[in-house]
């Protein structure tokens, strides 16, 4: 979802990459550049993984 036309490089907009699947990023074929898939959002960083994030989130949102 956070490439709906495919892979955009950061750091020099280059749309092709390759998958390293044991550390779970992109890497920009050009530029060389490794991005994670939470790379430039507000969840980057962070020591929770995504699930429990949205977990959080669903019952912060659900609380009457």
């Amino acid at each position: 979802m956070k490439w709906q036309k495919g892979f955009i490089c950061l750091g020099c907009d280059n749309d092709h990459s390759y998958e390293i699947k044991s550390r779970h990023l992109c890497e920009c074929a050009q530029c060389i550049k490794q991005i994670s898939v939470t790379g430039g959002i507000m969840f980057h960083g962070s020591h929770v993984t995504l699930i429990q994030w949205f977990w959080a989130i669903y019952f912060l949102g659900s609380d009457k």
